[in-house]
Order: C-alpha cells, then structure tokens, then sequence
C-alpha cells in the first residue's frame, strides 16, 4: 500500500515521511527489523526496487531531514544501512552511496539537529 502510494498519488510531505519511515525501520533494535528488513521487504516488491527507491526518493530528501529526533534516527538508520547490508556495502547498490555521502551527509549541508 505504501508503494502504491508512492508510485500513484505521491506528495513531497509523503516522500518526505516515507524516507523517514525507511531511516526507523533500518535504525530499529527489534528482532526482525532492521536493514535487512527493509532491503528484503522492498526488493519483494520489485527486483532491485529497493535501488530504485534509494536513488529517486531516499538519498534526495535525506538532506532535508531536520529534527533532533528524526536526524538520531537518521544517522543510525543510514549508518546500519551502510554498515550491515552487503550489496551496499560492494554490491549492487553500492553505486548509489558515494555521490550522496559525499556531497549531502558528510558536508555542512547534510542533515541538521
């Protein structure tokens, strides 16, 4: 339903949500969530929908994420993400990351608190 939304009837404010809901899900200590979780979830979806939705919603609005709360949640959402799935790691999404990190996350205009 979620992608059905994204796809079909999308505004900035639910782009905006829905990168913050990837970010909580990745960031979650739960048995059963985290960035395994999220990459599968997705991907059975779609092949390689989870690249796809990286690369045109998540990593955009990344930037844009403001909030003392929602930039924690962020950091350790991105950091898991980056950390403990392989296909970002060296894999197939692994293309995605290093223009985003580069020029969003790791300067002045990355997220802010």
């Amino acid at each position: 339903m979620l992608l059905t939304r994204l796809q079909k009837s999308r505004t900035e404010r639910y782009v905006f949500r829905f990168t913050e809901l990837i970010y909580f899900l990745a960031a979650g200590e739960k048995d059963g969530l985290g960035p395994g979780f999220v990459q599968t979830a997705i991907d059975q979806q779609g092949q390689r929908l989870f690249g796809q939705l990286l690369q045109m919603f998540i990593l955009p609005k990344t930037p844009q994420i403001k909030g003392r709360e929602q930039v924690i949640v962020t950091i350790v959402g991105v950091t898991r993400l980056l950390t403990e799935l392989p296909a970002l790691q060296s894999g197939e999404y692994s293309r995605f990351w290093f223009v985003p990190i580069r020029s969003n996350l790791l300067t002045d205009s990355g997220p802010k608190c």
